[in-house]
């Protein structure tokens, strides 16, 4: 093999490496995933003419003008490049109301 031939047969291995990269492969399968969340009994405290709610698990607040400002729980969640999410479902267990 002559020198002159040494680069183009590197930069055609680059080129062949590349489309396999563009055309990409499709997966078929459907993944389904679980996640559950548990949270304490939320903290109710009176503080002069205001009452604070807190949760141990809380790491977020809701906060709207007028409004009371409530504990809250954000998650990410991080999925690979490309991913279709067909659906999200949230399930709340053993609601209960206190006045």
């Amino acid at each position: 093999m002559s020198r002159k031939m040494l680069p183009l047969l590197v930069v055609g291995i680059f080129v062949l490496s590349g489309l396999g990269a563009v055309t990409g492969t499709e997966v078929d399968e459907e993944s389904i995933m679980v996640e559950k969340f548990f949270f304490s009994k939320p903290i109710v405290r009176t503080q002069n003419e205001y009452i604070s709610i807190n949760i141990d698990e809380a790491n977020s607040f809701i906060m709207e003008q007028g409004k009371p400002m409530l504990p809250s729980y954000v998650h990410t969640f991080t999925f690979p490049f490309g991913t279709e999410i067909k659906s999200v479902s949230c399930s709340p267990k053993n609601i209960q109301m206190q006045t």
